[in-house]
């Protein structure tokens, strides 16, 4: 026979049985939202690295092209100290990435070099290994990080043969990248505290690093754990201490072009937040709950003694996971009580629990959605099933804009019979009445009958069902403007409570959300579209017929005075020097040779090769030193450089409104001096046309532009159109006598 034991221990084995089966749920529930943290982190990390490797590789062959393009100028093959290609120094102003362009003869001695002052001696780099290397190999060389011999910066030396015409090794030109700089432009993310994005060679040596650049590259980290596993296995993920002593989830990849390795981490004090939120938050909740039992079993302990053990046997069956168990509701009236709210406990913490997971499914299912009926057809059917309803109305009034009004309706069993009816039900002064109110509208069963929209609804052919209880909830626009409603009906015999209003209008403001966004997008999508698509056919067709003009002049008007002026040098030589006829043919040679320019100076306007070769502040420098010698005005083209080419149309609009806005000046500013800049502010490029000149009253202006027989201002028109075909938008500024301000803002990407 088994001892007795007191209530007191009763009690307590009571509170571990049911406070026991949360601390486990909640210890696998850690458990797996630390595996799935892991997992987003580890992929969060592995997708940084491969963007970052990606995007070094990208400069690598994009810089490897362009010293391919500059070996062939003239100027660098010949290898004359004396004579140094001018574009050696406009490239270091150009190109902010690379400390400066230089030529090294076959020798190892450097010849030309953007970072020294003329006149200054130069070194020699024959013992670098980078220049033994590409010297050897003829090809392009990524050298090891080291510190320059002219800069004393921490640099890695892209290098490229120069070969001459019978293809002998005559030098080589070298372009250092300033490791420290290059650290920015790893990728275009925003990256978490503390996360990292580091670049190593094959020695474990650094070579970029987004923290603290300028202590770290050039440092050898061999023997941290995850460079180690990068050099080892190339590929993968890795939850290390980092060289700072940080501990973080990595991911890494390799870079062939240059046997380089990138990892990017990410800490897991920020992996796990989330994580670590919940488990304090569910840590309280069971708290709370273990306090709230103990204190009801001190007070049963005290008050009954018998009921106890049937109540314990019920709990420890539904710690174990048997949900469907119930006291027994027997014994004294205190006990009873007990029992019963313990049951309604259970029944109502089902309930709310199913409820609260099928709030959080509907508002995912919402914002997926982008058809507002759509929106309003899933809205009302999932509130239906959360508060058990069988009959349900969602209605959209009509827009300011247009948008005729959307009404639904979802119904189940006999109920369905209304499914014909909709309108019928959206008409009557119950939805009314809660679009009015713009509040909640809880009628009971009595309310209902008693309702003269109750007997507006009457019964059609007497084949409805009648309604049961009448709950709505308004659907709301930001401004607090009622645009619609959703009501249930149908619940039965029983009443609708306190919580299905709550219910329902938590499920109202997600819907009034998710439908806001659905009209607001439909309407900016198709006007972007529309705008978009003009704007792109008038430029392309622009462009094209600017290529086929340009094709016509080179093809035909170009060869023709290609070959008159072949004819005329021919001809010169049947006369003798210094003879009249020999004076008219130069100068009519000259003549044929000043058409050449300028037909050629047409075709670059028409299609500006070196926007296509060197990119946009290239050729706005091209640009404006033509507009310069053309016109004699003045223009200076400044600001920040773009790291890397912007898409071709982009470009190509933004040269197209800056020679459009050039153009205004020559007709109306009055100018002596025109500024061009581009700036840099992520995520945003800005390029703005400025001059000097008797600028215009934009009131005035504005005002004219609005008269039926004003005449369109077509260069406006077409900067602006221009500007939007690309994502971007232009701003206007002016005032009288204080010039005028032309503004082109862009996504950089």
């Amino acid at each position: 026979m088994k001892a007795s034991r007191s209530i007191r221990s009763e009690q307590l084995t009571l509170i571990l049985i049911i406070t026991l089966p949360f601390f486990v749920l909640l210890l696998f529930t850690t458990y797996q939202e630390v595996q799935e943290e892991t997992r987003r982190a580890q992929d969060s990390a592995f997708s940084l690295a491969q963007l970052t490797a990606a995007y070094t590789a990208q400069v690598i062959r994009d810089s490897e092209e362009l010293l391919a393009e500059i070996a062939q100028r003239p100027l660098i093959r010949a290898m004359d100290s004396t004579n140094c290609d001018p574009f050696i120094r406009d490239f270091y102003e150009v190109v902010p990435t690379f400390i400066g362009l230089g030529v090294v003869e076959a020798s190892g001695q450097i010849i030309c070099s953007a970072t020294v002052p003329a006149g200054d001696p130069l070194p020699s780099v024959a013992d670098r290994e980078w220049f033994q290397m590409v010297k050897q190999t003829g090809a392009f060389i990524v050298g090891p990080v080291q510190t320059g011999r002219l800069t004393g910066l921490w640099v890695s030396v892209l290098a490229y043969p120069v070969k001459d015409e019978s293809g002998r090794f005559v030098g080589a030109l070298v372009l250092p990248i300033d490791l420290v700089r290059y650290q920015a432009g790893l990728t275009g993310v925003t990256l978490p505290p503390e996360a990292i994005i580091t670049i190593i060679d094959s020695e474990g040596t650094v070579v970029a690093r987004t923290l603290e650049p300028e202590l770290w590259v050039g440092r050898n980290t061999r023997g941290s754990e995850v460079v180690d596993a990068a050099l080892a296995q190339g590929q993968g993920y890795e939850r290390a201490q980092g060289t700072d002593g940080v501990e973080r989830i990595y991911g890494f990849t390799a870079i062939p072009e240059a046997n380089w390795y990138v990892y990017a981490g990410i800490p897991t004090s920020f992996a796990f937040a989330r994580v670590q939120t919940a488990l304090l938050r569910n840590s309280l909740l069971l708290m709370a709950f273990a306090l709230f039992v103990a204190g009801l079993n001190t007070y049963l302990r005290r008050r009954i003694e018998r009921p106890i053990n049937a109540l314990a046997r019920v709990a420890r069956a539904v710690a174990q996971g048997q949900t469907g168990e119930r006291t027994p509701v027997t014994g004294p009236q205190e006990v009873v009580e007990v029992a019963t709210q313990f049951n309604n406990m259970l029944d109502v913490n089902a309930r709310r629990t199913e409820q609260l997971q099928e709030l959080a499914e509907a508002a995912l299912s919402l914002n997926a959605t982008l058809a507002p009926s759509e929106v309003l057809q899933l809205a009302t059917e999932k509130a239906c099933q959360i508060i058990g309803t069988q009959l349900g109305l969602g209605r959209l009034a009509e827009t300011a804009e247009g948008d005729q009004a959307i009404t639904v309706t979802w119904s189940s069993g006999e109920y369905a019979a209304w499914q014909a009816h909709t309108e019928r039900l959206a008409a009557g002064d119950l939805a009314r009445v809660v679009e009015e109110a713009n509040r909640p509208v809880r009628l009971s069963l009595g309310e209902l009958e008693a309702h003269p929209a109750r007997v507006q609804l009457g019964q059609v052919g007497g084949s409805l069902p009648p309604l049961r209880g009448w709950l709505a909830a308004p659907l709301n626009a930001g401004s607090g403007r009622t645009i619609g409603f959703i009501a249930l009906s149908a619940r039965g015999e029983d009443e609708f409570t306190a919580e299905d209003e709550a219910i329902l209008l938590q499920m109202a403001q997600i819907s009034s959300v998710a439908v806001e966004n659905a009209l607001l997008f439909l309407s900016l999508n198709e006007q972007r579209e529309q705008l978009r698509g003009l704007a792109l056919r008038l430029a392309e067709t622009e462009e094209s017929e600017r290529r086929r003009l340009a094709r016509e002049l080179h093809d035909g008007v170009g060869q023709m005075l290609t070959a008159l002026n072949i004819d005329l040098q021919l001809l010169s030589r049947r006369f003798p020097a210094g003879s009249a006829e020999a004076a008219h043919l130069e100068e009519a040679q000259n003549l044929v040779q000043e058409t050449i320019e300028r037909t050629r100076n047409v075709l670059a306007e028409l299609r500006p090769t070196v926007l296509e070769e060197s990119g946009l502040g290239m050729a706005l420098r091209w640009y404006g030193e033509q507009f310069t010698q053309r016109t004699g005005i003045p223009v200076l083209v400044q600001g920040d450089e773009v790291d890397r080419r912007l898409p071709t149309d982009k470009e190509l609009a933004l040269f197209r409104v800056a020679q459009e806005a050039l153009t205004n000046v020559v007709k109306h500013a009055q100018a002596t001096r025109v500024a061009i800049t581009l700036t840099k502010d992520p995520p945003h490029l800005r390029l703005t046309i400025a001059d000097d000149g008797v600028g215009f009253d934009m009131v005035t202006f504005s005002r004219s532009r609005q008269r039926p027989d004003a005449a369109p201002s077509w260069g406006i028109i077409n900067m602006r159109e221009r500007a939007e075909a690309v994502g971007g938008r232009l701003y206007v500024e002016s005032q009288l006598g204080n010039g005028t301000k032309i503004i082109i803002q862009t996504p950089l990407n």
